[in-house]
């Protein structure tokens, strides 16, 4: 069904021109995580990173090298650490993911020019995320796709709370409705909807 949740992986292929591509093909030792994507505009993201492994100063010039296009801001530094802020053009990606909506699994990490995915959403927006990649020319590979196994995690309430907040627009962007409206659907006080919403996001993020 198009409008259950479903969970699933993929490994999306960063274009070749982006730096990352380049800089995670050339490293391909160290452990590069995304912490966080936003847009701060239509065709401008923001894209927070975590490197960590043996980073030389040679591994610190050639990155800067690479990034020489690019706007960027070194947050922390380390012997075996780097948390940097690059700012990112045409963001095809992020564009994809901020249209669809899909709940993202921090961190995401990147390997040999990829980016891998674990993501949980309704399965028409799966579809549709994979639509705008292809509308993009970018290459995937999705590994899995299966019906989300609420009863392990979430408990009954929870996972209907979760299913009819979907349904209803909340996690879209913009919401299509507010917190406290959903919560005069669900027969419930908005600041108990709130606290289930607190637990549901808890066990997602610990066990998903």
């Amino acid at each position: 069904m198009r409008r259950d949740i479903v969970q699933a992986k993929f490994n999306i292929n960063i274009p070749k021109s982006k730096w990352l591509a380049v800089f995670s093909n050339q490293f391909s030792h160290l452990n590069i995580k995304i912490l966080s994507k936003y847009l701060i505009s239509n065709d401008i993201g923001i894209t927070s990173l975590q490197i960590k492994g043996p980073i030389t100063g040679q591994t610190k010039n050639k990155l800067i090298q690479i990034l020489s296009l690019e706007s960027f801001q070194i947050l922390h530094t380390e012997p075996n650490l780097l948390i940097l802020n690059v700012k990112v053009e045409d963001p095809y990606i992020l564009n994809a993911l901020i249209k669809t909506e899909l709940l993202l699994r921090y961190p995401l990490k990147v390997k040999n020019g990829k980016i891998h995915l674990k993501v949980l959403a309704v399965r028409s927006k799966v579809d549709q995320f994979l639509s705008e990649l292809e509308k993009n020319n970018i290459k995937f590979d999705l590994i899995s796709i299966s019906h989300y196994a609420h009863s392990a995690i979430l408990t009954q309430k929870q996972a209907e709370v979760l299913k009819r907040a979907y349904e209803e627009g909340y996690y879209e962007i913009p919401r299509r409705i507010s917190l406290s409206k959903l919560a005069k659907k669900l027969d419930i006080s908005p600041s108990a909807l709130s606290e289930l919403f607190r637990r549901i996001h808890f066990r997602l993020a610990n066990n998903y």
